[in-house]
């Protein structure tokens, strides 16, 4: 007989786990429209920039491996707890930055800290909710995080007509906070089947190499550095790669459960997210740069576009979520996908 799940509050724990969600998107989505000022303060190029985009994205595809096996290892509970906490510390130290290399360094901690606590939430659901009622769940989820999206192009004009893109980091302060509530009241109870304490270090850092090296790859085709420097590109990549694989093979540890991909569901459902990930967060980056450099209009035009592309995404996951536990997953997976292709 397979182990109940733990009694917890229902409307509580979506709650608490949606507002640890939204910090990563709202995040994204409230900074891309200051973009172009952030270029101006700190004097930098285009090519500059998009690395406070980049390297964001990078550690967030390193650290979200890393933070589920945490959670696996020392709790679900104190992971996504310390990770709210230490988000908002490195949030108000962004808030202070003096320089553009101090400004990516805090952003990048960020999201390493943010990617524990997304994996950790979404199981805190799993762990504690039957089967049945995971599709409504996620559906609930993924409407906060469209939200979220949505309104934070909207609350990063307003904040930079208030006078600076500092006050954009300061919306992070209400949004933790009432995390934390949410999570102190919930009281989520923990399990006693806990791993022991044990991450490959190594090869999380191969890993972030390997993804550097692909983007230092991506920016040179584009002309941004010199023949020279390409050709060493070139050579790096399958180096790191190599070395990437032969340690994830040989580690009793791996970043990842990478055997996951002998699923075709799995790898097809990954992927998915990953192509639909690269076009959203392409757009969020281009946009701003082409409404107020190029047709020279300002943050609040910038903020309505950028809002309009995760509106009718909030509306539609918790429908999508009630009928992928009605009808199954790869239908509306599937509607979903030929909906995206219609709309690229």
């Amino acid at each position: 007989m397979s182990e109940r799940p733990p009694v917890v509050n229902y409307r509580l724990l979506l709650a608490t786990v949606a507002l640890g969600g939204v910090l990563a998107p709202i995040n994204s989505t409230m900074l891309a429209v200051a973009l172009p000022e952030l270029r101006h303060d700190f004097n930098v190029g285009h090519a500059e920039i998009a690395w406070l985009v980049s390297a964001y994205l990078i550690a967030m595809a390193v650290a979200q491996p890393l933070g589920w096996r945490l959670g696996d290892q020392l709790g679900r509970g104190p992971v996504f707890r310390t990770g709210l906490a230490l988000f908002l510390a490195f949030s108000l130290a962004i808030a202070l930055s003096p320089t553009f290399e101090i400004l990516i360094l805090l952003r990048t901690c960020q999201a390493l800290i943010g990617a524990a606590v997304i994996p950790n939430g979404m199981a805190m659901l799993r762990e504690t909710q039957p089967v049945t009622r995971l599709g409504r769940s996620g559906g609930f989820i993924g409407s906060a995080i469209s939200i979220s999206a949505a309104v934070g192009p909207l609350l990063g004009a307003g904040l930079l007509e208030l006078g600076s893109w500092r006050y954009i980091f300061l919306m992070n302060v209400p949004l933790v906070v009432a995390g934390l509530v949410c999570f102190a009241l919930l009281r989520y109870p923990e399990r006693g089947d806990r791993k022991p304490f044990a991450v490959d270090w190594a090869g999380a850092v191969m890993f972030a190499a390997l993804l550097v090296t692909v983007t230092l790859l991506l920016n040179s085709l584009k002309g941004s550095h010199s023949g020279l420097f390409l050709i060493g590109v070139i050579i790096a990549l399958p180096v790191v790669a190599f070395v990437f694989i032969q340690r994830q093979l040989s580690t009793e540890t791996p970043i990842a459960e990478w055997q996951l991909f002998r699923n075709r569901s799995y790898s097809a459902a990954t992927a998915y997210v990953l192509l639909s990930n690269l076009v959203m967060y392409t757009v969020i980056l281009a946009i701003p740069f082409f409404v107020e450099e190029v047709q020279g209009k300002g943050h609040a035009v910038t903020g309505s576009l950028l809002g309009a592309v995760s509106v009718l995404a909030a509306v539609l996951a918790p429908i999508a979520g009630r009928a992928s536990d009605s009808m199954g997953r790869r239908q509306p997976a599937f509607a979903g996908s030929l909906c995206m292709l219609a709309g690229v």
